[in-house]
């Protein structure tokens, strides 16, 4: 019964760090991502309602969040 105990524990314990290791993959790419995110819409928020509304030629031009946000999100095109 002993060398069944045995048999069997090594195989769990790489098991249980092997899902360790991905549980901690997981999270360190999570948060990689979502600190980007966040940072990115962050920047967004602070530039329209500091710069954005309180001038007043470029406040015609972006009237709404959403559409400063829209333009935001596309990507520029990279130079030959």
């Amino acid at each position: 019964m002993l060398e069944e105990v045995n048999r069997t524990g090594p195989r769990n314990l790489v098991s249980s760090r092997s899902t360790c290791r991905a549980w901690y993959y997981f999270r360190l790419g999570y948060s990689t991502y979502l600190t980007f995110l966040l940072g990115y819409v962050s920047t967004l928020i602070t530039v329209y309602y500091l710069a954005i509304k309180n001038m007043p030629p470029l406040f015609d031009v972006y009237p709404h969040f959403a559409s400063f946000a829209a333009l935001g999100a596309v990507p520029e095109k990279a130079p030959r």
